[in-house]
């Protein structure tokens, strides 16, 4: 019940752009890794300041949402291990760019002095999409004129 419960802080801390407080789910040397178009993953942040700096700097671009589904875990001791599929949904803050991105994370876990906490948290994406939005505002258009208002 206790990575269940570290897994639901998870997405709410991040999209709330809490860096200080979804670093803190993480072991002291906890890594964050995204896969590579060849599937190899690449280290984004080690360390839970250079965690906190990451969750920090995403959000100070874009605000988003995550989708978890149940994670299938596995436990062998004092380490655990999870296979957890998500969505994300974001909106660029000043651009209007919209990111969309369906996949999974693999995630390993150790059982610390401050309880379960991710060890090495791994992003595989299987679609990733940016685009821009549709103008917020109409643009003038003389055949549009008082449709909108």
């Amino acid at each position: 019940m206790d990575v269940l419960a570290l897994e639901a802080a998870y997405a709410p801390r991040w999209d709330a752009g809490d860096g200080a407080g979804w670093s803190r789910l993480f072991t002291e040397d906890g890594m964050f890794a995204v896969a590579l178009p060849d599937g190899t993953p690449e280290i984004r942040a080690r360390g839970r300041a250079e965690l906190k700096g990451r969750c920090d700097l995403f959000n100070s671009t874009m605000r988003g949402v995550h989708s978890i589904s149940r994670p299938d875990l596995t436990f062998d001791g004092d380490k655990a291990r999870a296979v957890i599929p998500f969505t994300f949904a974001g909106v660029g803050r000043e651009a209007g760019r919209r990111l969309e991105v369906v996949g999974m994370y693999k995630a390993e876990y150790a059982y610390t002095a401050e309880g379960w906490r991710i060890q090495f948290r791994f992003e595989i994406p299987f679609s990733r999409l940016t685009h821009d939005m549709w103008p917020r505002d109409l643009p003038e258009i003389p055949w549009l004129s008082g449709v909108t208002s």
